[in-house]
């Protein structure tokens, strides 16, 4: 038959007692974050003064998922099984009674009468994700530049060939012209070419100014008069 504690031992285990609530009250009172225990049918059984804050009220004897989220059944994330088994969850939730981001850490509290709680731990990352969110936006953006910069690139060296060529046929065309008779049919085939050319070599010049980040000068000109240009070429 085991020995009744003295009345010392009494006193050291209700004084080492009280030291360890003083403790975890201290924690929670510095804890810059919302705390709550929920029982395993769901209710409710302590909610610190910022969650209380957060509610509006001490939702202490409600259901949880009530009390917190303002839902009609269980949170569809719930983790109440898991913690009760033993295991400390962590996961990130997106709260619809506020559309605020928030980090969990789920713990199971072991009373002494057999039964279990459940602990949450809770932080607002709501500017967290924002930050995330225009970081990736920002990286997004970037990698378009990146790309563009690629492309620039490119069309800066197409555009030098392109233009190489170019000057071979409108070289090509102007002696063709200098050897044929304004009344000689071909000779307004190779003003075509000549104009389609130029032509050519204006769209070269712009993709050289994109290539080069140059600033393009938009300026007017006779829709008319270019329309009917392409209609002869065409």
């Amino acid at each position: 038959m085991a020995e009744k504690p003295t009345y010392e031992e009494v006193g050291k285990t209700e004084e080492a007692l009280h030291e360890s609530e003083m403790r975890y009250r201290a924690i929670v009172r510095a804890f810059d974050g919302l705390i709550y225990v929920c029982s395993q049918d769901y209710c409710v059984e302590f909610m610190n003064e910022r969650f209380i804050e957060r509610t509006g009220y001490d939702g202490t004897g409600e259901l949880c998922y009530k009390a917190l989220h303002n839902l009609e059944s269980i949170c569809p994330w719930c983790v109440n099984e898991r913690v009760l088994k033993g295991e400390t969850v962590k996961w990130e939730v997106l709260s619809p009674k506020d559309n605020c981001w928030y980090y969990v850490v789920n713990t199971p509290i072991y009373h002494a009468n057999g039964s279990m709680s459940k602990q949450a731990m809770i932080l607002d990352i709501t500017k967290l994700k924002q930050v995330e969110a225009e970081r990736e936006k920002l990286q997004a953006q970037l990698a378009q530049a990146q790309k563009m910069e690629a492309i620039g690139i490119l069309a800066g060296g197409i555009a030098h060939d392109f233009n190489n060529m170019l000057g071979v046929i409108s070289g090509r065309a102007e002696l063709g012209l200098k050897k044929t008779a304004p009344t000689d049919p071909v000779h307004k085939d190779l003003e075509q070419i000549l104009n389609a050319a130029g032509r050519s070599a204006d769209i070269t010049r712009q993709l050289l100014a994109f290539a080069r980040k140059q600033t393009i000068a938009p300026k007017v000109i006779d829709l008319n008069h270019t329309v009917a240009n392409m209609l002869k070429m065409l």
